[in-house]
């Protein structure tokens, strides 16, 4: 290499050369040679996401030590080796390491791992590698592994499963291997983790007196008086907001974030400045301004896409969406965005707040039933994993090894509203007699169940007031006095409300769907430098018609992985558009990712390559047969065809909205793929058919073969010319009839 980079490099092209050395490193057996390498020249986890929040790259070189092979195949593999005392190095190179380094190997993929939201994984490794830790009895180490693990089942909502699966117990096993070895540092982060967790169940008190535990023992160790900071301090702060000590989490956020400047540098890399920006954003409306909190949390959500760390993206989500429904707007791409995220990754507390959110504006739109469907979700039924689509399980509320103490009042209150807006719509108006005998038996019913639900909420805000109020925080009661987390102010006003004959405040009729209500299409743009001034006009007009556009210049942050990110990019994109020009035709940036592109449509991920031609150029032979824009001779007639695709894609299948009194239940299958947008039909279709499956849909829909029009085409090419030729002919409703008859699986997301 010549002379060293030095300790904990930034640049990507220097990144990019070491880990290539990493690798050539291991094909030529030198493995502890290449550890060395990760650990002291790259800087492993601490460099590479606490200062660049590089996760993508740490799991790429973590999979590089495991010959390529999944997690779960390196510890059969380890096991297999320590059974009959041989080293299969050759598929699995870590076991050529010392025990304790391959023990912090492991720890580090798991972190990795749970920084892009593959928590099951994630888990797995990090219960493998306390098993490592404490066989021989490196108390220290395994007391730092079950925090790690904790951090793991908060984030899944498992808050009180058996000894070593959930958050509570887990913490409380770091705590006592922490005191065991006399660890300061080990006791203030297992404290801290185990106030999380009995902050999420609703120990108020027991959160609190463990947080405090927990900033004694950082200051011993730090030898100052500063507050919580990083985690510790992002979770501490949370429980502020939620308890409505709203001066006090803004004091100690920013605090944290000075705190973090200090420590990480000016980059904007460390990972918890993004989610002190969530705290403060997501603190009650009266507590800083609307678009200074937008700012925060936009600025999080930019942080989160360039590193595609899925946590931070959730959550960005969620307040994103609370930020819209207070000030009246469609929160509807953002909470669709958060629940896919929460889905795939198993975000089981983001998964049922994102859900009661969702049914806030079902009742904003005058649909109360599809708003009880998403409660019962939230709080009682969960969803069970689908070992065919790889979604983990995620817990309800009320389930007894999750205990989400927040959401259940608050679903609660939300339930009691959707059964007086029915209520009220059975009557035909927003008001009522209380005791009315005139009152119809269903309403009446109704009205029983509603306040008999913001009474038990009521109770349950009871116990989560803020034990030590220091800034009138509490809700007081106005006729006894007792105080209530602030929260109960609301539930309060709909039981007084009640009373006096206001049912309630949401439209009676429904709402119809607005185009600002569907996801924006995600862009990805593939082109020449050469071409940055027609291709920063062409993502200025996109972006004006509400299409999310990954354009480098505004991705990429200096000393950020520009292969990380445009890999992130790519992934995550609908669509790639290729603008095709002399230049770029020669780009070899260019030929990357087209053929990322279509080796994502050959793998079924469903991204669709669109060629925007801007001049007279030689379109590459994999793009000749593809309709094209045609930016040459005219701009606004090139934006008008992309456009057209786009618009087409946001329509729904079937058109027609779902009644009030529909349901979500396995004979629902035409109703679900009707109400699907064409794009996320479309999605559905390439993931989850094969292309025998889509040949028979072809043949019952159009009576010939597909292969007589498409014949070496991709499968995506296939699914978007059945789609766009049955629209055409008003033959959708046909598809969707063929689809439920032979993959009614589609309709479950």
């Amino acid at each position: 290499m010549g002379q060293s980079p030095g300790d904990n490099p930034s640049d990507p092209t220097t990144l990019d050369l070491l880990e290539e050395i990493v690798h050539h490193t291991l094909q030529s057996g030198h493995v502890p040679e290449a550890w060395d390498i990760y650990w002291n020249r790259i800087g492993g986890y601490e460099n590479l996401v606490w200062r660049l929040g590089a996760y993508e790259r740490g799991e790429r070189i973590c999979r590089a030590f495991a010959g390529g092979e999944p997690p779960e195949s390196c510890f059969s593999l380890r096991e297999k080796s320590i059974l009959f005392a041989e080293r299969t190095t050759t598929k699995s190179p870590y076991l050529a390491l010392p025990e304790t380094e391959q023990a912090v190997f492991i720890n580090e993929w798991a972190l990795y791992l749970t920084g892009l939201g593959r928590l099951a994984t994630a888990a797995r490794c990090f219960e493998f590698h306390l098993e490592m830790r404490m066989q021989p009895e490196d108390w220290k180490n395994a007391s730092f592994g079950n925090q790690n693990l904790c951090n793991v089942w908060l984030q899944s909502g498992r808050l009180k499963g058996p000894a070593g699966k959930g958050a509570l117990s887990t913490a409380a096993e770091a705590l006592r291997l922490a005191e065991r070895t006399d660890d300061a540092k080990g006791r203030s982060g297992s404290d801290a983790y185990r106030a999380a967790a009995r902050k999420s169940r609703g120990d108020v008190p027991g959160a609190v007196a463990d947080f405090r535990a927990a900033l004694d023992w950082q200051q011993e160790v730090d030898g100052d008086d500063d507050p919580l900071y990083g985690k510790r301090g992002v979770d501490h702060t949370h429980l502020l907001a939620r308890l409505g000590r709203c001066e006090e989490a803004t004091r100690l956020t920013e605090a944290n974030k000075e705190i973090c400047l200090k420590e990480f540098g000016a980059g904007g890399y460390d990972p918890y400045t993004p989610q002190c920006n969530l705290v403060l954003s997501d603190l009650p409306h009266e507590s800083i301004e609307a678009s200074s909190r937008e700012s925060l949390c936009r600025s999080a959500r930019d942080w989160a896409v360039t590193r595609n760390a899925k946590e931070v993206l959730c959550w960005s989500a969620l307040v994103q969406a609370r930020l819209e429904l207070e000030r009246a707007r469609s929160a509807q791409a953002a909470i669709t965005e958060g629940l896919k995220i929460a889905r795939d990754c198993g975000f089981g507390l983001y998964h049922i707040d994102l859900l009661l959110e969702r049914a806030r504006l079902h009742l904003v739109r005058g649909d109360p039933q599809t708003a009880l469907n998403d409660i019962g979700i939230a709080l009682d039924s969960g969803i069970p994993a689908n070992n065919k689509t790889g979604q983990p399980v995620l817990l309800a509320a009320n389930d007894k090894e999750c205990g989400y103490a927040w959401a259940i009042p608050a679903g609660l209150h939300v339930r009691a509203e959707a059964q007086l807006l029915r209520a009220a719509q059975i009557i035909g108006d927003p008001t009522h007699r209380p005791g009315s005998r005139k009152t119809p038996d269903g309403s009446r019913e109704l009205i029983k169940q509603a306040k008999s639900d913001l009474q038990k909420a009521m109770r349950r805000w009871k116990k989560l007031r803020d034990p030590e109020p220091t800034e009138d925080n509490n809700f007081k009661h106005p006729d006894t006095g007792e105080e209530y987390n602030y929260r109960a102010a609301e539930t309060f006003r709909v039981l007084s409300d009640l009373s006096d004959g206001v049912l309630t405040r949401y439209p009676l009729q429904t709402q119809p769907t607005t185009p600002m209500d569907q996801e924006p299409p995600k862009v990805f743009v593939s082109h020449s430098s050469l071409d940055k001034p027609f291709v920063r006009q062409l993502v200025d007009e996109l972006q004006e018609h509400n299409v999310q556009v990954w354009f480098d210049e505004r991705q990429l942050d200096v000393g950020d992985s520009i292969v990380d990110g445009i890999n992130t990019g790519l992934s995550e994109a609908d669509y790639l558009l290729v603008v095709l020009s002399k230049n770029s035709v020669e780009s070899n940036w260019v030929k990357n990712e087209l053929n990322f592109a279509l080796m994502e449509e050959a793998s079924k991920k469903a991204i669709v390559v669109l060629p925007a031609v801007i001049n007279d150029c030689e379109v590459p032979p994999l793009l000749k047969d593809r309709k094209y824009a045609d930016f040459s001779d005219n701009f606004a007639g090139g934006i008008r065809n992309l456009l057209q695709v786009f618009a087409h894609e946001t329509q729904t299948a079937g058109g027609a909205p779902q009644t009030l009194e529909s349901t979500r239940g396995d004979d629902d299958c035409p109703s679900e793929l009707s109400a699907l947008r064409l794009a996320e039909l479309r999605r559905r279709m390439t993931k989850r058919m094969s292309r025998e499956d889509l040949s028979t849909v072809w043949f019952d829909v159009f009576e010939t073969k597909m292969d007589n029009d498409m014949k070496n085409r991709s499968l995506v090419e296939c699914v978007i010319e059945l789609l766009d030729r049955a629209n055409n002919r008003n033959q959708i409703g046909l598809v969707i009839e063929t689809l439920c008859a032979e993959r009614a699986d589609l309709a479950s997301p």
